[in-house]
């Protein structure tokens, strides 16, 4: 399930070995925006949503290599490319469309390719 998000062993451990310390104190290219500076990750992970923190060790080096299932789902993909609306408008897919649709449910209804999707997903993620 984790990895279907993104988030790794490297990632859980990263986690762990930073939980006590502010995001001040984090040293290495991880996305730290939008975390309270003034307190550490473990009083903060109380008040986070599910996985949020794990994804923030997501190292941006790793960020060219995209780990994409058919399983993943649109309200997914739309945490990973930087323009949500312009993924739909480039396959055709309805606004509309409910966010826990799947890939391979994509490809079924609007004829789009896997390869398609995870190649736009690593050309055009945040």
């Amino acid at each position: 399930e984790l990895g279907n998000m993104g988030i790794t062993i490297d990632n859980i451990r990263n986690l762990i070995l930073n939980l006590d310390k502010k995001p001040t104190e984090i040293t290495g290219e991880y996305n730290l925006s939008g975390l309270n500076n003034s307190k550490t990750l473990r009083e903060q992970l109380k008040n986070t949503e599910p996985g949020k923190l794990g994804k923030i060790f997501v190292l941006t080096s790793e960020k060219t290599a995209v780990t994409l299932k058919r399983s993943a789902m649109l309200y997914e993909i739309k945490e990973i490319v930087k323009d949500y609306d312009g993924f739909l408008n480039h396959f055709g897919i309805s606004p509309g469309e409910v966010p826990n649709t799947s890939i391979s449910d994509l490809e079924q209804k609007y004829g789009v390719a896997f390869k398609e999707i995870k190649d736009y997903i690593s050309q055009n993620q945040k």
